[in-house]
């Protein structure tokens, strides 16, 4: 795609269209030809229309993700603009009425390198928080929680918004572990702090108490800012194993159960730990 090409796509996005009045059948259908075999204004033309759906259920938000994931990459990458950015404008400010998050700038950029740590700690990355709380979950979409059960698919916890940074910590041992369980040797703690508590990391750690317990069905573990959720494009970038800039993925031995650890100040986490074998 050009970028003569992927502007005449922004142009008829910006222009917007009337939602159809063919039956939700019918649409389905030529939405689905214009999708295999459609030329790029025709698929423009109905995302606008798609867009204009106050209230869009289910199957029209269906719809929309898959016009956007046709579309909207390879024009952002035309004309070298962030999807994100792209999305909340040609979508003029309804992102909300969809469950997808606004669009963060600085979530789009890679922080500066993680500052000195305790002697052991193995830098990883970073993430950043907008939401005022953190997902812990394999599914952080879903948000049901069974009260009353040791294990749930996610829940919930008050965070400090802001920068996260994330590492890898040897597990603290007994000396009849460290002598007789050769696992032992390669379990490490996978632990995501907030910057302002970095002064004070080593002390984060050994006060971290359990926040919950949380089934594992796909080998994996995410904490994810609040705000990102039930956002689509997130979900979809999560679930491909990509780097969203908003989570912290640890990859377990297996499946089963597995039981996050924090510590709070003020009420909100700012740090969070999960043990994991490699």
């Amino acid at each position: 795609m050009t970028a003569a090409e992927a502007q005449v796509v922004v142009d008829i996005l910006l222009e917007g269209r009337q939602p159809s009045t063919l039956a939700w059948g019918v649409q389905v259908l030529e939405y689905g030809r214009v999708l295999r075999r459609g030329p790029l204004e025709a698929q423009a033309r109905i995302l606008a229309s798609l867009y204009s759906v106050e209230n869009p259920d289910s199957p029209q938000l269906l719809m929309i993700t898959r016009f956007e994931e046709k579309l909207l990459a390879p024009v952002a990458e035309a004309l070298g603009r962030p999807q994100g950015e792209l999305r909340v404008l040609v979508r003029g400010g309804r992102a909300a009425s969809t469950g997808d998050a606004p669009w963060r700038q600085e979530a789009s950029t890679s922080p500066d390198p993680a500052p000195t740590a305790p002697p052991g700690w193995t830098a990883t990355g970073a993430f950043r928080v907008f939401g005022d709380a953190l997902v812990f979950g394999e599914a952080p979409h879903i948000v049901e929680e069974e009260e009353g059960e040791e294990a749930v698919a996610t829940f919930l916890r008050p965070a400090v918004n802001g920068l996260w940074f994330t590492w890898s910590v040897p597990a603290h041992r007994g000396l009849w572990r460290r002598l007789f369980d050769r696992d032992a040797l390669e379990e490490t703690e996978q632990i995501a702090i907030h910057e302002s508590a970095l002064s004070e990391a080593s002390t984060h750690l050994r006060r971290a108490v359990s926040l919950g317990t949380v089934w594992v069905h796909g080998g994996t573990s995410s904490v994810v800012d609040a705000e990102v959720r039930s956002d689509r494009q997130f979900r979809s970038n999560l679930e491909a194993g990509e780097e969203t800039g908003r989570s912290f993925r640890v990859c377990l031995g297996g499946d089963g159960e597995v039981t996050w650890r924090g510590t709070t100040r003020d009420g909100k986490l700012v740090l969070v730990v999960l043990s994991a074998s490699s």
